[in-house]
């Protein structure tokens, strides 16, 4: 827990102030995940990526409390020398560099800039909108606002035209549409309203509905709510297991009741 104030805490800072194309991940055990915004929040990182891991695959806290890995663009994972998580990063960026998800060349005027990285991690919910008015408008604030604006619309193209089909894509362009607010929703929308259409996805769609309830069940403080939280997980992967969610339900069950 000290670590992530202190030294989570300056990789963050560092990644953020540089505007790395790097994110830092911490995984816990421990922490269920209705509590992760807040320790994020008290630990001064809200810019780490937080994640829960109900099976704790690398044994924290039995065979040691705590391990960092590096993980490269294409996934494969490795070590760095370093004392400090910033001096691993910049280790790690040194050996593989990551890159941009939307890349701009040229961005000088700072508002502009810090619009554009919003967009680039995902973090300025209105951040293209503000853009598109920008835009709108004459001098070489509207050309670099433009730039970016091209750029995510570039971003949002590719990956809606590699999204593929079932309850993964639907689920990609739902994320899409809400990255992209502020571009054109319509080729978006279109392609949820067809995927919806499918008989597969709309029984997917029914698990992920019930799976979330359950969800929301399981984090309340009600021990009644709990309970029925995990007997509606039950459920699921015995009604529906062919599904997703069902599966998902049947292979990650959560803790068992205090």
């Amino acid at each position: 827990m000290a670590s992530l104030g202190e030294g989570v805490k300056q990789a963050v800072d560092w990644i953020e102030q540089e505007r790395k194309p790097a994110w830092l991940i911490c995984i816990t055990p421990d922490e269920q995940p209705s509590e992760l915004v807040g320790l994020a929040q008290s630990k001064g990182i809200t810019n780490a990526l937080m994640a829960h891991d109900p099976r704790n695959r690398l044994k924290i806290s039995t065979r040691n409390i705590y391990q960092t890995h590096m993980m490269a663009p294409d996934g494969a994972l490795w070590r760095v020398p370093g004392k400090t998580h910033k001096e691993m990063l910049i280790a790690a960026e040194a050996q593989k560099p990551g890159t941009f998800r939307i890349p701009v060349e040229g961005l000088t005027d700072p508002k502009v800039t810090a619009a554009w990285w919003m967009v680039e991690r995902g973090t300025g919910k209105g951040a293209l909108k503000e853009l598109t008015v920008v835009a709108k408008k004459k001098g070489t604030t509207a050309e670099q606002a433009q730039k970016v604006i091209d750029a995510a619309q570039k971003a949002c193209d590719t990956a809606l035209a590699a999204a593929g089909d079932g309850l993964a894509a639907y689920e990609t362009v739902e994320r899409l549409a809400g990255r992209f607010e502020g571009l054109d929703p319509k080729p978006l929308k279109t392609r949820l309203s067809e995927l919806g259409k499918d008989a597969k996805v709309k029984e997917e769609l029914k698990a992920r509905d019930m799976w979330l309830k359950c969800q929301a069940a399981l984090a309340s403080p009600k021990p009644k709510e709990q309970a029925a939280g995990r007997d509606g997980l039950a459920q699921l992967a015995k009604k529906m297991p062919d599904t997703v969610y069902g599966k998902k339900a049947a292979n990650e069950p959560p803790p068992a009741a205090p």
